[in-house]
């Protein structure tokens, strides 16, 4: 069908040859498998570097494996030329990346995302609570252990939030950070209380940085506690606002 609008001189709906993508740790938990797709017969191009695919572009044809820092970029172009919007992701590997993770305390249902990997594979959400690559939290904390595999020197902890008050969204309120050598004993090393939004037309994402003098751990437990209630200048005032985490970073 697209072909014969092409053919026509018509354009269509560009969501038609959007780039969708999934991702997924390995099962050796040492890379990123990220894979690429369009609702169309059309191509798809990509560049690892940051620059904008072109026609010479490397061709997408299977599930790609990342395992260092890349910026990956992609477009898929329809055999009448239409281009799609470019599709970004940034890779950032850090000593945490592909950690084994234990959630201590759960997201909603619906916002459960790939469950505590989520956390620790590297990849980046938009700032759209719907993307799959959020941890929701409502009722509970975040509270997330992280096993960095063996005892290594670190002295920052980084976390990324999102506020978006249209969708009840606020974002930390209270960030703690633990360390233990042996998973058993922990030791508070960090801890930080935010501000809220001032206005209801914030939406944007938030990434904190919590240092501390270095350390030798192995887990490290991250604790993030969310608002109680909106606040009374919100339409919603009074009701329980949504915590959403994405990437923890331990380096």
């Amino acid at each position: 069908m697209i072909y014969l609008y092409e053919n026509a001189g018509y354009e269509y709906a560009p969501h038609f040859y959007s780039i969708k993508s999934d991702f997924s740790v390995s099962s050796e938990g040492n890379c990123l498998k990220v894979s690429l797709s369009v609702p169309c017969n059309a191509e798809i191009r990509y560049t690892l570097d940051g620059s904008r695919p072109g026609g010479n572009a490397a061709l997408y044809d299977g599930t790609l494996s990342i395992s260092d820092n890349t910026r990956l970029r992609a477009v898929s172009r329809t055999k009448g030329g239409l281009e799609s919007e470019l599709f970004s992701l940034d890779f950032n590997r850090v000593k945490s990346t592909f950690a084994n993770a234990v959630l201590n305390t759960m997201p909603e249902e619906r916002y459960k995302g790939q469950g505590a990997s989520t956390l620790t594979d590297g990849v980046y959400s938009s700032p759209f609570c719907t993307s799959g690559l959020w941890l929701g939290y409502k009722d509970e904390p975040c509270d997330v252990t992280i096993d960095l595999g063996e005892v290594m020197e670190i002295d920052r902890v980084s976390f990324s939030s999102l506020v978006d008050m249209s969708a009840y969204i606020m974002g930390v309120r209270k960030a703690e950070v633990s360390v233990s050598s042996d998973g058993v004993d922990f030791k508070k090393v960090a801890e930080c209380t935010y501000d809220g939004p001032v206005s209801d037309d914030v939406k944007h994402i938030e990434k904190n940085v919590l240092t501390f003098e270095e350390v030798e751990a192995r887990y490290v437990s991250v604790l993030l506690t969310g608002f109680d209630v909106l606040p009374e200048w919100h339409s919603g005032a009074g009701s329980r606002p949504f915590l959403f985490i994405d990437e923890i970073e331990v380096d």
